[in-house]
Formats: structure tokens, C-alpha cells, sequence
């Protein structure tokens, strides 16, 4: 029998980020079905490229202003739920959320086999994420983790559903769950109720650093370069062993794998800390103009 996936992508007025991480799910992830859920962009270039994506094999809901009372817009917790009753009305087994700011860097073919042996595995798994982690959470992370060896996977206290990552629709459907307050309120209701978020050992999706800023903001009077299919290099085979082969304890980084074209990240962001000369740059344009405070990103040396 097989096993029925609705992807769910969440996107808002990032068109060449939405784009990029489409193309990356077909090329990385190629398992199951695709809805983009919008919440009232008005980028013409994405509401275009949403028309074309609804004349192929691509579900596409748009959520409407008038839908809500407290956001501008419905605002992601709205659209998590418009893919949840979407799922359920088409009897999907499940749903994984993904985010238009991210990107798949690599193809597992056990992937889906990693996921069910983990639910199965786990009763009380209420989703399975995969992705990398931010090294400059790291200390608070390694704080609340718990280790699974016997299947290769991880628990971070007191996490339950995120906006990335898998869920069952067996269980949102038996419980009733929907997406509803913040990511810590639904912690302290779920988790004492002994549901978890589980990660798996090597992950395969990378978060675009910063991408608003990236998108809208040149660095040091620089222009920045033209939209690219991937902001994010895909892993190498080296880079898939490395992380395949670590060790259970030794935490998957995005610094350690995911490579980004063209530009890197500073210091305290993601990906490098900025030498001495790229530091006083940083903070005379902060003193010359306090709504450029601390760019994210400088133009990679070739």
C-alpha cells in the first residue's frame, strides 16, 4: 500500500525563494504530492508563477484578509491549518510542512523509510523533522536533547509540531489537533501529554539565511547578484558520507555543510565570523545609519 505525502509549502512574498525551494524538493525530495499555501502576497512575479504552478500537478491555496482579525495577513499558523483540512478532505496519511525559505540540499532514498520506522517505533512521535541546525543555538540545544541510538534520532525538550517537518494525519485527525497559539503554548500543552518531535540523524533540509534581508538589501553599497537556482550548494558525496557516517553526538550544523553561492553570512549570524576589517566596516555603517544594523551578508571572495 502506498504511503500518501502532501507536501505543504507556506510561502509570503518570496518569489525567488519559493522557486528555489520547489525546484529543490522535486530534484531532492521527489515523494508525494505539492500544496502552496499563500498567505496575500502581492509580489507580481510570485502571484504569476503561482497561476503557473496551479496549471500542473501543484495545489495552490491563497489565503484571503479578510479571513483573519488579529494578523495583516492569515499569517503561518492559518495556513498550517488550511494544508491540515486540505490533507484530511483528500485523505492523505501525511503532511509535512516546509517553509519557502528553505531548501533541500541532498537525496536520501531511505527517507521515508527513516520516517515510518521512527513512528512506528515511537508511539509518542507527533512529528519527525530533518533539518540542520544553527550552530549559534547549539549550546542551548545540546541543553534539552535527548539521544536515540537504537534509532539513529533525536528529542528536543519540549518540542512537538514546528512549522517544519512531518506529521500523521492518523493523529491530528484522532485528536483533533490543529495549529493554534504559538510554538511554546502548543509545547506545554502536547508535551506533557507525552507527545514528542523527533529529528532524524542526517538531515536534508537548510534554511536560506536571512532571506528578506538578502532579497531586498545590498551590503556595502555592493550590488548584489542576480537570483541563482540554488542559493545553497547541494551537498557533494563527501559532504552526504561525512554526515551519514558522524556520529550520533556530533550535531548536524548547517555551517558544516551547507555551502552558500556568492555570499556568506557574518558573525553572530549562521555561517562566519567577519574578520577585523569587515567588523569596523559593520559598525561604522551601523553608526552612519541605525536602520542598517549589522547586515547580514558581504559578497563571498571569488
Amino acid at each position: 500500500m502506498t504511503t500518501r505525502v502532501l507536501n505543504c509549502v507556506i510561502s509570503y512574498n518570496r518569489f525567488h525563494y519559493l522557486k528555489n525551494s520547489i525546484n529543490s524538493l522535486n530534484q531532492y525530495f521527489k515523494i508525494g504530492d505539492l500544496l502552496v499555501v499563500d498567505d496575500g502576497s502581492e509580489e507580481p512575479e510570485l502571484q504569476k508563477y503561482l497561476e503557473e504552478l496551479e496549471t500542473g500537478n501543484t495545489f495552490v491555496i491563497r489565503q484571503k484578509h479578510e479571513e483573519h482579525t488579529q494578523w495583516l495577513y492569515g499569517g503561518l499558523y492559518s495556513a498550517m491549518n488550511k494544508g491540515i483540512e486540505f490533507a484530511l478532505e483528500r485523505e492523505y496519511d501525511f503532511i509535512n510542512f516546509v517553509q519557502d525559505d528553505t531548501q533541500f540540499v541532498w537525496y536520501d532514498p531511505h527517507f521515508m523509510e527513516k520516517v515510518l520506522g521512527t513512528f512506528e517505533q515511537y508511539p509518542d512521535a507527533i512529528q519527525v523533522s530533518y533539518h540542520f541546525f544553527k550552530k549559534i543555538m547549539i549550546t542551548w540545544v545540546t541543553r534539552r536533547i535527548e539521544y536515540y541510538a537504537e534509532a539513529n534520532c533525536y528529542h528536543f525538550k519540549p518540542y512537538t509540531i514546528s512549522d517544519l517537518g512531518i506529521v500523521p494525519l492518523s493523529l491530528i485527525k484522532k485528536h483533533g489537533f490543529r495549529i493554534n497559539g504559538s510554538e511554546n503554548e502548543r509545547n506545554g500543552v502536547l508535551h506533557p501529554q507525552g507527545f514528542k518531535r523527533y529529528s532524524l540523524h542526517s538531515p536534508i533540509l537548510a534554511w536560506i539565511p536571512w532571506p528578506t534581508t538578502f532579497r531586498k538589501r545590498a551590503s556595502f553599497g555592493q550590488v548584489l547578484p542576480p537570483p541563482r537556482k540554488y542559493y545553497l550548494k547541494p551537498l557533494s558525496s563527501d559532504q552526504i558520507n561525512k554526515l551519514t557516517l558522524r556520529p550520533l553526538n556530533v550535531m548536524p550544523c548547517h555551517e558544516d555543510y551547507c555551502l552558500p553561492w556568492g555570499w556568506r553570512c557574518l558573525y553572530p549570524y549562521w555561517f562566519t565570523k567577519p574578520n577585523w576589517k569587515e567588523y569596523i566596516t559593520l559598525l561604522w555603517f551601523s553608526a552612519r545609519d541605525k536602520s542598517f544594523l549589522f547586515p547580514h551578508y558581504v559578497m563571498a571572495k571569488k
